[in-house]
């Protein structure tokens, strides 16, 4: 099966003894569309890129990161007026693409109060250009660079370019910023490939297809991102020429910044990625027209304590055991304490933090809900990897559109009112499928169908079109959309 799920649920399969074929299940929260075929799942990227730098402490406050493709054709003219609208929030960092053609003096006399960064050697060859079009910027009287340098995600893309073959590289820039508090932060900029969902055409004979060199490119994105999380929190902008749209697709910008643990603002195709997953929260977007034909783009992050990140995550096989049978005790009180003691010694991944008092609590009530509607222990495995996947297992107030909650349950989508889908306990009922305030369906309404068959997990999909996570509500989209 493809993977399109995140490294926190490949770790709850490690964790819980969960089979690999029942993740086409817990992966409900990535999308109800997701490919099930019989190929090997691929491995999360693990950190693996090298990189250099102090390692800072927990982020506090606000940052704010701007993001904008203002094309060479527009001329500086063109780039002067958008400048002012791309800086309008007064973005801590801005993410600058299509720039070969404007050097680092120019960008900065556009953006007073920035100072300016990529790698100054363009690699020679047909990508010379794309090798120095990623630029981040950052505000001077906040931040200053203590490191930075250039990754190629994507080598050798043989499509084309307005009906002409093309033989171009890919890449991202990144650059660590440090404040006076020492707190340290990395900012990624990439302009990734032409759409290859619009555009599959290939000349010569490449050994891959547009869409997984795109989907490799994703996975190099995301070891650098690893890499530079053990100094501090990470955040990615791009033109990334893909959709907000394209979640079914496992290759996708967006299908693989969620299995990694990332949350989005974007507008059209450009995007800008924070660590949802370790606790950074969206506070607010903008967007808005410029001189180009993509929109500028904008976002707000609460830090909320984020750090650098190990990675090395706890073996905690024993201790997550504990979760499931805490489902079968005839009171969560008794021994409550040293369970909540045990899961806090828990990470949720690789690179990830223990879990916090709250998110413990927040385990504890999903299996008490479990246990009170006599839900199979693969139910509550699969209840826990949707919370882990969807909110880390926080009660979060907001999320994508109008989710919200455990599960991510959207109130227009008849999942109850924002009370009821952030209240731990009737989130986790309407989950299951078992909540009287809403009729949508749940995990327990799994309806026949050899391959979802209840309570053993699933041996695998049976067909491409169709996975297990569709067919579980009637073809409708889970709980967790």
């Amino acid at each position: 099966m493809k993977k399109a799920f995140g490294a926190s649920l490949a770790v709850l399969v490690i964790l819980l003894g969960l089979p690999l074929a029942a993740a086409v299940v817990v992966s409900m929260g990535v999308g109800a569309t997701t490919e099930c075929t019989s190929q090997a799942v691929q491995a999360a990227p693990t950190g693996t890129v090298p990189v250099e730098g102090p390692v800072g402490g927990p982020v506090t406050g606000d940052i704010v990161v701007a993001q904008a493709n203002i094309p060479d054709r527009v001329g500086m003219a063109g780039f002067n007026a958008s400048m002012p609208r791309v800086l309008s929030t007064r973005p801590d960092f801005v993410s600058l693409n299509e720039m070969a053609g404007r050097s680092l003096a120019e960008i900065e006399a556009a953006a007073p109060g920035y100072a300016a960064y990529r790698d100054p050697d363009a690699i020679p060859g047909s990508s010379a250009r794309e090798s120095i079009s990623n630029v981040v910027a950052w505000r001077t009287d906040t931040w200053t660079r203590v490191g930075g340098g250039r990754v190629t995600i994507v080598e050798g893309d043989q499509g084309f370019y307005k009906g002409q073959p093309i033989l171009w590289d890919r890449f991202v820039t990144w650059t660590m910023l440090q404040r006076a508090d020492g707190a340290v932060v990395s900012m990624l900029s990439t302009h990734h490939m032409i759409n290859p969902h619009k555009y599959p055409r290939q000349h010569g004979n490449p050994p891959l297809t547009r869409a997984e060199q795109y989907g490799q490119g994703m996975d190099t994105l995301i070891e650098l991102s690893t890499s530079l999380a053990a100094h501090g929190p990470v955040l990615v902008a791009g033109d990334m020429n893909t959709h907000a749209t394209y979640s079914d697709l496992s290759w996708s910008a967006v299908a693989k910044m969620s299995a990694a643990g990332y949350g989005w603002h974007s507008a059209a195709v450009d995007f800008i990625f924070y660590q949802r997953q370790l606790g950074v929260t969206l506070t607010q977007g903008w967007s808005g027209p410029m001189q180009s034909d993509h929109p500028w783009v904008a976002a707000k992050f609460a830090m909320n304590g984020v750090g650098p990140t190990s990675s090395t995550a706890t073996t905690a096989a024993a201790a997550t055991e504990s979760i499931v049978e805490a489902s079968r005790n005839t009171t969560l009180t008794t021994g409550r304490g040293d369970v909540l003691t045990q899961l806090t010694a828990l990470t949720l991944g690789p690179g990830l933090p223990q879990l916090t008092e709250e998110q413990a609590g927040n385990v504890l009530e999903i299996a008490r809900v479990a246990r009170d509607l006599q839900v199979p222990r693969f139910g509550l495995q699969i209840a826990l990897a949707t919370a882990i996947q969807e909110s880390t297992l926080r009660n979060l107030d907001g999320g994508h559109a109008d989710s919200a909650g455990l599960f991510q349950q959207r109130p227009s989508t008849g999942w109850g009112t924002r009370a009821q889908v952030t209240d731990p306990a009737l989130a986790t009922q309407a989950f299951f499928g078992q909540a009287a305030h809403t009729d949508n369906p749940g995990l327990l309404d799994v309806a026949g169908g050899s391959s979802c068959r209840w309570p053993r997990p699933p041996p695998e999909c049976s067909g491409p079109e169709t996975t297990c996570a569709a067919r579980m509500h009637g073809g409708r989209r889970s709980p967790v959309i």
